[in-house]
């Protein structure tokens, strides 16, 4: 468990009172809200003052003057833009950590993270020689080869398409399936959040505005406000099932139903994707439609209905299976719809966005 009571002492002033569980916790709000401060500040490497403990250890007090130098928390820290040591190989970059890292209980082992990271065939490679996608899978598998307790992610998709955040996604997944290891992971990008992270704590002008459950938090009205200037939007992932080439149309398995999303290039059957879909691009319907231009229709229960306070939309939270869509509609048509929490409907998806 990692607890914070600290107030940063740079020109930019963070001051947050939180706890963690051991899990995949995301640091989440607007630009400009000191997330990536707050991290910098855990890590030790921004002036602040105050308690921080993680498990057993003490690594800041300011009451008794203690505090741990931040070569000695044992952190993985991975930056926004990922710095590979250009004059290394990848090898002699994953080797690096190894030399210097002391035992953490974890025994992260070299061979394992290659195979786990699929980096074997890049292991002679220098730094240029790699994609933006490669070189984010060898800065994770460095930063874990550190043999870390803690693990500190600041936007480490910033700068990837969708194809190569879908290719990325399964090992940030893996850091706690497989590794166990608590990870903080800032992001300003709400499908990222809601793809990984199983608690959130929103941050705005420097501090905590919410905390709990990633869904939840997500869907508050508060927290939509909060983040009023960023595009809502769902991340569903898809499973490929075929090209059609006179089309240029891909099929894709969406939980339950089958999408026709338009694509030049072919992706392989059974790989694995991700969609990004706008709220604004989502209709709904109280019953299936039929003989329309819209091909994507998931069916799916309201869980959530959030009317804006001020302004003609509102927001409906859908879930089908593990896939949770966002459907954005004025408040006359939830009025004449008559929907409610729990009401089965068909969200009409009009437009996908697979970069």
């Amino acid at each position: 468990m990692l607890v914070a009571n600290l107030q940063t002492q740079g020109r930019f002033k963070v001051e947050v009172d939180f706890e963690i569980e051991n899990a995949i916790t995301a640091i989440f709000g607007p630009s400009g809200s000191g997330k990536s401060t707050l991290l910098r500040a855990i890590a030790g490497l921004e002036p602040a003052k105050g308690l921080l403990r993680f498990n057993d250890a003490t690594w800041l007090d300011s009451e008794y003057k203690l505090r741990v130098d931040p070569t000695l928390r044992p952190i993985g820290y991975v930056r926004q833009n990922v710095q590979l040591w250009p004059h290394l190989s990848v090898r002699g970059n994953l080797e690096f950590p190894l030399k210097h890292a002391k035992r953490s209980g974890n025994d992260i082992e070299f061979d394992q993270v290659v195979q786990d990271f699929e980096l074997a065939y890049l292991l002679e490679r220098r730094p240029h020689e790699v994609s933006g996608g490669e070189s984010q899978r060898i800065a994770l598998a460095r930063a874990l080869l550190a043999q870390p307790q803690l693990l500190l992610l600041d936007e480490p998709l910033t700068g990837l398409d969708l194809v190569r955040k879908a290719e990325i996604l399964p090992y940030l997944e893996a850091l706690n399936s497989h590794y166990k290891l608590p990870t903080l992971y800032v992001s300003h990008a709400i499908d990222e959040v809601l793809a990984l992270c199983s608690a959130t704590i929103v941050l705005g002008n420097g501090r905590v505005r919410a905390s709990g459950a990633t869904a939840e938090i997500i869907e508050r009205q508060d927290i939509s406000r909060l983040l009023a200037d960023e595009e809502s939007i769902s991340l569903v992932r898809a499973t490929i099932l075929e090209h059609q080439k006179d089309y240029d149309l891909t099929t894709m398995q969406v939980e339950d139903s089958v999408w026709s999303v338009p694509m030049h290039v072919a992706l392989n059957p059974g790989e694995q994707t991700m969609l990004r879909i706008r709220a604004r691009d989502v209709a709904l319907a109280k019953r299936r439609p039929e003989e329309i231009s819209v091909r994507n229709v998931l069916e799916g229960e309201i869980k959530n209905l959030l009317p804006a306070e001020n302004g003609p939309s509102a927001d409906c939270i859908l879930q089908n299976g593990a896939t949770r869509l966002r459907a954005r509609i004025t408040r006359a048509s939830l009025d004449q719809l008559d929907l409610k929490v729990g009401d089965r409907v068909f969200a009409l998806i009009k437009s996908v966005t697979l970069d």
